[in-house]
């Protein structure tokens, strides 16, 4: 199967992975990108140049979700990369603006949150229409308004001249900050649960004395709970938390706890400053104590120091925490935050309280390595962290070479030494152009070539490992690719002509000859005289070469492979096999599950499946039809190759494509590499695998020869060896260049 049909779930741009120093005996994080300037924005046609640093957010999934400015035609838009699977445009400049007037569109975006089910909430610029300004929110690209300049303001004659940043519950109601500067009542929290309703309106008495004055904050959990801050007139108090609920949570000249006598002064909540439990977190200034500014808990409505303006701060050597900014709070009250930082190693950084242990980590600092840049570090940081349950943090940067970045950050324990790869790496390819999809058979290596893309398109070359040297094999006009091959025997599909012919090329003759046929013909495979091939309107063909015969094999289906006496291959999400012996046609697979990549050797045919949620590796023996399952590993296993004894599969973790592999004879499992950024499996023969490498930034061919003992390794899973690979990653830019040109997908 061709990379182009499988780059896997990493959307995420660019792969890296590094542990930020932390001195706390506790959590450590793994910082992988999800988006950095330069890479491609999906939905556009152009790249990143600047992003949202202060507001970037994430659910449970997690999948996180931002807004940034890009290249092209499109110049701004809000963006989501899950966990799995590419990221995506959530709402574009130009996108049509529901109800703001029939030429109302989109034009600069700030998000607001995103929710478990995936709903995302944003404030955008409106032109053309009837709003400068409104909130909105998006669904699997179903827009809503929430509310615009211009609505009405509940519970007066006026309306909105301005809404404000508020936050999204998992309920898909809104809490938002709204302006009405022409009326009596000026401000308000507003929660939105399809009609509009102010919670707590400027003028409106406090349940701690006085009237609101102003508000600053709001945020709402999944109980519809809001939790804001405002500054308040004619009370004992000049500002404080409230809740929905009707009560005064924390006040200016409350005593603030940890600072040696000191009070509150101005009280700050951010978008995720209340969880589920009604928790707050929030930072404060504080006047006549030891520190003047920490950040802050209510849990049970009882106010808790979590780090205090002159507390030492993990991992910055003599450093101490400063002036925080907004914090995030999580279900099991764990807490991130923002910090500017005195002395010691880095002028700021963004910690994590653990609240099962008390512990206080770093996530990042100014002057920790971007991953996956040599020699740049970070130079500031955003604002305002997303935080989820399991302690992911989502993050925003600045870099040293003026770039910028979105980034997770996920906690894990310190790991342990890397997997080591029981094979040597051969790198094959070194031009700058892309090569990829290779296949090999003896010491013949052919592959997809991009050099003379402008030119002929792209070719088929080939490598002899016994020589060392690399040559042009066909470079005919057109696209030449998805190629195969089997000892002298190439074969590929070919648009000379047309959309689509397989042509095959015999290496001891130097004779090309065309296989001609209805349709589009493609994904060809070749094993033992006998070349298969996908036609688009007549389903899987078998040509015999001895005879020059071509046979029909089924009405339909999808990705053939033989071994020269059976014939697999994908119809319906199941596994279909075909013996050309005895012509007999058999449905090898009929679960419910799907299976989407085949190989077969011996008699013995491979596939990935998922039955079990994640995809594994299973085998069914065809003469047998004894079915065994390979992997059982939590990791995505896909697309496997097989040959002889040896299998050898993709595991797709997130940001990262690394290789394993089993060996039937001994029933070992092992690594076959661990190597930074992703490794996409193309083929295998005897003990050598072949793989597409994106290391370099362009696509290049690598070579592993497996060891004929395959030692396991001391109690190293696949799992753990997939994690540790998440860690140790380099970033590959070459995600830009997944465009990979073929016949048909």
């Amino acid at each position: 199967m061709d990379l182009a049909l499988r780059l896997p779930v990493a959307a995420l741009a660019v792969s890296a992975a590094v542990l930020a120093p932390a001195e706390s005996p506790g959590v450590t994080f793994s910082l992988s990108p999800v988006a950095v300037t330069g890479d491609s924005a999906p939905g556009t046609t152009g790249t990143y140049t600047a992003f949202d640093l202060d507001l970037p957010s994430l659910n449970q999934a997690p999948t996180v979700v931002f807004s940034a400015f890009v290249t092209g035609t499109v110049s701004a838009g809000v963006f989501k990369y899950p966990a799995s699977g590419p990221g995506a445009a959530v709402s574009l400049e130009g996108d049509s603006a529901p109800n703001t007037g029939p030429a109302g569109v989109y034009t600069q975006f700030t998000p607001i949150h995103i929710n478990d089910s995936g709903l995302v909430a944003f404030r955008a610029g409106v032109k053309s229409g009837n709003t400068p300004v409104g909130i909105f929110t998006d669904s699997a690209g179903l827009d809503k308004k929430i509310a615009a300049v211009g609505d009405p303001f509940p519970g007066t004659a006026g309306s909105y001249t301005d809404v404000r940043i508020g936050t999204l519950a998992n309920t898909s109601d809104v809490a938002f900050h709204a302006v009405d500067m022409g009326a009596s009542v000026g401000e308000a929290i507003v929660l939105d649960s399809g009609t509009d309703v102010a919670i707590a309106s400027q003028g409106d008495a406090t349940p701690a004395g006085g009237t609101y004055a102003s508000f600053s904050g709001a945020a709402i959990n999944g109980t519809n709970a809001i939790s804001f801050s405002a500054a308040v007139s004619g009370g004992s108090a000049t500002s404080g938390l409230f809740l929905s609920s009707g009560v005064a949570l924390s006040l200016q000249g409350d005593p603030a706890p940890g600072t040696g006598g000191g009070s509150f002064g101005v009280l700050s909540i951010g978008r995720l400053g209340m969880n589920d439990s009604g928790d707050v977190a929030f930072s404060a200034t504080v006047s006549s104590g030891t520190a003047t500014a920490g950040v802050f808990t209510s849990p049970g409505g009882v106010d808790a120091p979590i780090a205090i303006q002159g507390d030492p701060a993990p991992g910055t050597g003599s450093g101490t925490f400063d002036q925080p900014s907004l914090p995030a709070i999580n279900e099991a009250g764990d807490v991130a935050w923002r910090t500017s930082l005195s002395g010691g190693s880095a002028a700021e950084g963004i910690f994590y309280y653990e609240a099962s242990s008390g512990d206080i980590a770093p996530v990042v600092l100014v002057g920790d390595p971007v991953p996956g840049l040599t020699g740049v570090v970070f130079s500031t940081l955003g604002d305002q962290p997303g935080l989820n349950d399991q302690g992911e943090i989502a993050f925003g940067a600045d870099f040293s070479n003026g770039d910028q970045g979105v980034f997770l950050a996920t906690p894990g324990p310190d790991p342990p030494p890397p997997p080591v790869a029981i094979c040597t790496e051969t790198r094959i390819t070194t031009n700058l152009a892309n090569q990829y999809d290779p296949e090999i058979s003896g010491d013949k290596i052919v592959y997809t070539d991009e050099r003379n893309l402008g030119i002929t398109g792209t070719d088929i070359w080939i490598y002899d490992l016994a020589t060392g040297m690399e040559s042009s094999l066909i470079g005919e006009p057109g696209f030449q690719s998805l190629q195969a091959i089997d000892g002298d025997i190439v074969v590929w599909t070919d648009t000379r002509n047309d959309p689509g012919d397989i042509f095959m090329f015999d290496l001891a003759t130097s004779v090309e000859t065309p296989i001609p046929n209805p349709g589009v013909q493609r994904n060809p495979s070749v094993s033992g005289g006998v070349i298969v091939w996908e036609d688009s309107l007549a389903g899987i063909f078998a040509y015999d070469i001895a005879s020059s015969a071509t046979i029909p094999i089924s009405a339909s289906g999808m990705r053939p492979d033989t071994d020269g006496t059976w014939v697999v291959w994908l119809d319906a999400g199941d596994v279909w096999s075909h013996n050309l012996i005895t012509t007999m046609t058999t449905q090898v697979t009929m679960d419910a599950a799907l299976q989407a990549q085949v190989s077969v050797d011996g008699g013995r045919v491979v596939y990935d499946d998922n039955r079990n949620i994640d995809w594994e590796i299973y085998m069914t023996d065809l003469a047998s039809s004894i079915e065994t399952r390979i992997t059982t590993d939590p990791m995505s296993q896909r697309s496997p190759k097989i040959s002889g004894d040896l299998i050898v599969w993709e595991v797709n973790i997130p940001f990262n494509n690394d290789l394993h592999g089993h060996d039937l004879a001994t029933g070992t499992e092992f690594v076959v590499t661990a190597a930074p950024d992703s490794q996409f499996l193309q083929d295998v023969d005897g003990r050598n695998v072949v793989y597409t490498d994106d290391r370099f930034s362009q696509l290049d061919i690598f070579l592993c020869e497996i060891p004929t003992a395959t030692p396991a390794g001391p109690s190293l899973s696949p799992g753990i060896a997939a994690l540790l690979c998440l860690l140790l990653a380099a970033s590959g830019a070459a995600y830009a260049r997944r465009a990979i040109r073929e016949v048909a997908s």
